[in-house]
């Protein structure tokens, strides 16, 4: 039976459409900073511009990049009337650096800009992405952390360009020493921007766009989208798609020192091959209830599906949220489940009762955009170009998540004082209502939250995991679960015996089949994203510079985002600290037995 459906109203259901724009900047503007800083009475470094890089070029529509226009500055002021000057009207000015959440306090740029008659008229500041857009009557400067686009660290950038960022050099070195380094790190982020929007042109990837995954939404809208995708506002369907849309299997299956022979694998651009392998959910149909078994069978052959069911199962196939982590329980237990893990759940007989099912109309969405990528990644690889084989593997595998997108955002209600930066919670009296507010750079904003945002199909981002949850657990099952020690996403370590059942499947090129990484002799495994495999020590959130006072102690220095700054009342100054993280090294998704050996946890047994 259907049932009956509210209809979330901060959308109206559409088509996703087209993509025909080909626009990119213009001109740009890169800048990087180096500082100095002063030492609080809170023990505090409190960071402020020593000098600085900065490189200007334009182009007219059509014609070649100007040549490279350097500015070296000590002033805050002489980089500002500097940018100012490369202003014109009805014309948008880009500035970029990398991670402009340190650079542009550094800048002052909150202040500075707002003095200079330039309005903060647009502002993402989750740092990233950071996006930022200032406008003085018909001139327009924006701002665009080139992490937005390459989250990784600038040296990792660099490398991918076959640009090495210098080492930093000794405090005690020459200005002309650390001048080589600073403009070095304005050299890489030029080059690669460069390098980034011809790719965008070569490749007719639609006009740029200030985030990755928003420029690899503009590409598949742009030449890519073989089918109408429809854009619903159904309640019941839209917290089915998000109950069902989880991670990736991270998981220990033993905790301890081993030695041996164990072999790194990870399957070539998972998400990328699931996507080209299998079709995907692209018109709402409706959500129903008291759902028989039959009924459940007979969609899952022609139809997507994501239902709610209670699952009653001897192997830790399925994913189940408990305390905010994603485990993979043995047992009873109730979970929303993708197609993917659905199917499998009814084919093997593990589902005692279904709850709501939403339906819908599926296709092939993404072969067309996935064969193009891959294939001409493996052609830039093949001519040993490491840059475009980087920008393939990077736009490929950055789509599937802006189907996932939430409506969760700040909006500008009014300005303010350019000098007052604060956060605070507003009570409303009248309704019992509190709304997270901000002010900086003029400007005050409020916290929305509108559930979806307006282009996204969750029920897409979940059937791409659920198919790579999967393709991880038939792997698994294949090794033999007594042969894997560790798995995360799209990579497994296992030992000789679980390699010699799977090395069939290992082809370093072929899409969707599992490359052979590296052979290890130690690995340490203390829990997800924390282990040693031979010289290879990771822990999740501590820094390689980080110094461990034992073994599960380190001392690194922290980085104020951002969003903390405005939480501390100023944005001119970064501020730097250390801090001390403990890791508990406490496994929770499993029960360790006295060899290391990690089973699942047991729901209800």
């Amino acid at each position: 039976m259907k049932a009956r459906e509210a209809i979330r109203t901060k959308r109206i259901p559409h088509y996703l459409k087209a993509n025909k724009s080909l626009q990119q900047p213009n001109n740009i503007i890169w800048f990087d900073t180096e500082t100095k800083f002063r030492l609080g009475s809170d023990g505090k470094q409190y960071h402020y511009l020593w000098f600085g890089w900065a490189c200007y070029q334009r182009r007219d529509e059509g014609k070649k990049w100007s040549e490279p226009e350097w500015l070296r500055f000590t002033s805050i002021a002489t980089f500002w009337d500097w940018v100012i000057s490369k202003t014109r009207k009805k014309t948008r000015l880009y500035l970029m650096s990398h991670n402009g959440g340190f650079d542009l306090p550094v800048m002052h740029a909150f202040t500075e800009l707002p003095e200079n008659g330039y309005k903060l008229k647009n502002a993402v500041a989750d740092a990233p992405p950071l996006i930022l857009t200032w406008k003085k009557e018909s001139r327009t400067i924006k701002f665009v952390d080139s992490l937005n686009i390459w989250r990784l660290p600038l040296k990792a950038v660099g490398e991918s360009i076959g640009i090495g960022k210098m080492d930093m050099p000794l405090k005690s070195a020459s200005i002309d020493e650390w001048d080589l380094y600073g403009k070095r790190d304005t050299e890489i982020i030029r080059v690669v921007m460069l390098k980034w929007l011809e790719f965008l042109k070569d490749n007719d990837l639609g006009g740029f766009a200030p985030t990755l995954a928003s420029q690899a939404f503009n590409a598949y809208r742009h030449r890519f989208m073989p089918i109408k995708i429809l854009i619903h506002n159904r309640e019941l369907a839209l917290d089915n798609e998000r109950n069902s849309y989880v991670g990736g299997r991270t998981e220990c299956f033993k905790i301890g020192t081993f030695k041996g022979e164990f072999y790194y694998i990870d399957v070539n651009s998972q998400y990328p091959s699931v996507m080209y392998e299998q079709e995907y959910p692209y018109q709402l149909l409706g959500t129903y209830d008291n759902v028989t078994f039959k009924e459940l069978g007979e969609w899952l052959k022609t139809k997507a599906v994501i239902g709610c069911v209670t699952i009653n199962t001897s192997e830790s196939a399925l994913p189940f949220v408990m305390n905010g982590k994603l485990i993979f329980p043995v047992g009873v237990f109730s979970c929303t489940l993708a197609g993917p893990e659905l199917s499998y759940a009814l084919t093997n007989g593990l589902i005692e009762s279904i709850g709501l099912c939403s339906v819908y109309l599926k296709g092939p969405l993404f072969q067309g955009f996935v064969a193009y990528m891959y294939n001409q990644r493996l052609k830039a690889k093949a001519e040993g170009n490491i840059t475009n084989t980087w920008l393939y593997k990077i736009m490929m595998s950055s789509l599937y998540g802006k189907f996932g997108q939430r409506g969760r955002r700040y909006e500008i209600v009014s300005e303010c004082d350019p000098n007052d930066v604060k956060v605070w919670i507003h009570h409303d009296a009248d309704t019992g209502e509190t709304v997270n507010m901000r002010r900086f750079g003029g400007i005050e904003q409020e916290w929305i939250d509108e559930g979806e945002s307006r282009e996204s199909f969750c029920a897409i981002a979940s059937y791409v995991s659920s198919f790579a949850r999967m393709k991880m657990w038939d792997m698994i099952k294949r090794v033999g679960r007594e042969n894997c020690y560790y798995c995360d996403t799209d990579s497994l370590v296992i030992n000789r015996s679980g390699y010699d059942r799977v090395h069939d499947l290992i082809d370093d090129n072929k899409l969707g089949m599992w490359g052979l990484d590296r052979k290890l002799k130690t690995i340490t495994i203390h829990g997800p994203k924390d282990y040693v495999f031979d010289d290879d020590k990771k822990v999740k959130g501590i820094r390689k510079k980080a110094v461990w006072n034992t073994e599960n102690v380190a001392t690194q220095d922290y980085f104020v985002g951002l969003k903390g700054l405005i939480a501390s009342n100023q944005l001119d100054n970064p501020i730097v600290f250390p801090i001390t993280k403990v890791n508990s090294r406490i496994y929770t998704k499993g029960t360790i037995q006295d060899d290391g050996t990690v089973l699942p946890l047991c729901i209800n047994c």
